[in-house]
């Protein structure tokens, strides 16, 4: 998992539940707090090898639009890995290496939208593992000016939660 904020932290608890070995890294040491993981480890796992003849990870799943942490993040991936981009990179094109994609055999996805069975499906397994939403702060509607400027700190350790 590349960047561990409030999408991330639930990508981490998700990853495992299913049966991943998870790496979870992140610009902030917010993110990796939150991902109950240090810095030592992480980067004592990205220089090891999973594997004996194909070094690598199986998955980068990409949860920030922070460019050279998703550019740190894909050189890990292993011949045959797969990227997923969630997060969206808005400001700028999401870029891929030519020689990796062909060289490597690197598949490149993105998915936005679910369907009411699969959106059930992810909330029953948050429910039955009992993942945890970190959730930093709740805003009533008349602090939305407040919200967003919290939300643009990069300190931001979670969800920030809007009441209706």
């Amino acid at each position: 998992m590349a960047g561990i904020g409030g999408l991330g932290h639930l990508g981490v608890q998700y990853a495992k539940v299913l049966g991943a070995k998870v790496i979870a890294i992140d610009n902030r040491k917010e993110g990796i707090d939150t991902a109950l993981s240090t810095e030592k480890k992480v980067i004592k796992e990205l220089q090891s090898s999973f594997y004996d003849s194909n070094t690598g990870v199986d998955r980068v799943i990409i949860n920030t639009e922070v460019r050279n942490l998703i550019k740190f993040s894909r050189q890990f991936l292993r011949k045959g890995g797969i990227l997923v981009d969630v997060g969206l990179p808005s400001e700028w094109p999401l870029e891929v290496d030519p020689f990796a994609l062909s060289f490597k055999e690197k598949t490149v996805k993105g998915r936005l939208i679910y369907t009411p069975d699969q959106s059930q499906d992810m909330i029953n397994l948050h429910e039955k593992h009992r993942c945890n939403t970190h959730i930093e702060k709740t805003y009533g509607v008349e602090q939305i000016n407040e919200m967003y400027e919290h939300y643009q700190k990069k300190d931001l350790r979670g969800r920030l939660c809007m009441v209706f």
